[in-house]
């Protein structure tokens, strides 16, 4: 999902006949790109916030719990419960024949690996909880005199490691729906005559647009999508449209200078006419159930290996409520907006590239363990400020070429 999202809201260029392609095959009634590094007096951070950088035992806490809620059906997990005053990581509890069972989870994400001190303590405190099963999982291996005492007092021990594969060489074509954007009509900034481009794909394509308050360099797909009265259904039989910049707009381009006589112009709106259409997206194939990204659950004393994807429970029991803000297991962020039955509206803060993008998004509450809901006030803060400038970005529109400083 999260790779055909984004790559459809960078800025993606394909070839329909001789004209630039917009990709949307994402949901057209409220799609968007991001406006540009926000406004320093929101005092949001140059980046986002990245819930699991700054603590990253907490990540390898949350990953041990979802394998264990994935792979335990029907039990209750729990991430950093009390139970007597004592603090325990992940615990497990379920039943069977009658009997209640209760299984402890130590996780030692350390550099090196652990001690065998680590495992006499975790024995102790084990036994004194009431423990029936007790595990530790470390990121990097466990000692050999660890291994030996694990043994002894019938500790399980396990490692947890995220591997990263590569993409197969095989190739497929596929045809989507996109919008095919031409009849380009820039409206210059210091002299009242517009200017016609011609529908050609050399020309239009390198058309990069400046402006203010956006990020640098935007596409012709780019600017187009900032038009919030551009629906995919609407556009079967093409449509045009107006867009002014009250705050200041240039357009870059090589090409330029045989229309215009330079290759950088001041305009004050840009008139374009948009189609439906199919384009081809030529895409890798990934081998059936070999995920690109994924954790390797491995137990040290048996070398019994289980692997898990990225759509791991890694919020638990995690339900969506309007107004929270949440991320996934990729450290992707999200503001849910509203809960309607079985679907969420989801707002999604996207980084790709250094560049910042959103999305209105629906998704089924059914998913939402997949997502953590973000607690830390700073983060909370930072993404509500980017939030609000997504929600007072507006771009006037036409249905006929105009001067834009008339569009209202």
């Amino acid at each position: 999902m999260w790779r055909s999202l984004v790559a459809h809201l960078t800025g993606g260029q394909g070839v329909a006949g001789s004209n630039p392609v917009i990709p949307t095959n994402f949901d057209a009634e409220s799609a968007t790109v991001a406006k540009n590094t926000p406004d320093p007096a929101t005092k949001q951070h140059e980046t986002r916030p990245a819930v699991w950088e700054s603590k990253p035992w907490r990540k390898f806490e949350r990953v041990v719990a979802a394998v264990h809620k994935f792979r335990d059906q029907g039990a209750e997990v729990k991430w950093d419960e009390k139970i007597a005053g004592r603090q325990v990581d992940v615990s497990v509890r379920f039943e069977r024949g009658g009997y209640r069972y209760l299984l402890l989870i130590e996780c030692k994400n350390y550099k090196d690996a652990v001690p065998v001190k680590e495992v006499e303590a975790f024995v102790t405190k084990s036994r004194r909880l009431g423990a029936n099963k007790a595990i530790i999982v470390a990121a990097n291996g466990f000692q050999k005199g660890a291994e030996d005492e694990a043994r002894y007092h019938g500790i399980e021990l396990y490692t947890l490691k995220e591997t990263r594969g590569t993409w197969p060489t095989e190739f497929i074509t596929t045809k989507e729906p996109g919008v095919q954007v031409y009849g380009i009509v820039l409206w210059p900034a210091d002299r009242p005559a517009p200017l016609i481009l011609p529908n050609r794909l050399d020309v239009l394509g390198e058309l990069r647009f400046d402006v203010e308050g956006w990020p640098p360099g935007m596409a012709l797909g780019e600017i187009a999508r900032h038009n919030r009265k551009m629906k995919l259904e609407d556009l079967a039989e093409g449509r045009s449209f107006s867009l002014a910049f009250s705050q200041g707009c240039r357009v870059r381009a090589r090409s330029l200078v045989k229309f215009a006589g330079t290759d950088s112009l001041a305009i004050r709106g840009i008139h374009y006419t948009a189609r439906r259409v199919l384009i081809p997206v030529r895409a890798s194939v990934r081998p059936p159930d070999v995920p690109l990204r994924s954790y390797v659950y491995e137990n040290v004393l048996t070398g019994a290996r289980e692997v898990f994807g990225m759509d791991l429970p890694i919020g638990l029991d995690n339900t969506f409520k309007p107004g929270t803000f949440y991320c996934n297991i990729l450290d992707i962020s999200y503001k849910c907006e509203k809960v309607d039955g079985d679907t969420a509206q989801v707002f999604v803060f996207i980084d790709q590239h250094g560049r910042q993008f959103g999305a209105r998004v629906r998704m089924k509450t059914k998913d939402s363990p997949m997502y953590v809901e973000i607690t830390a006030e700073d983060d909370i803060a930072s993404l509500e400020a980017e939030y609000q400038l997504w929600m007072k970005a507006d771009t006037p529109g036409g249905d006929q070429p105009q001067d834009p400083s008339k569009v209202a």
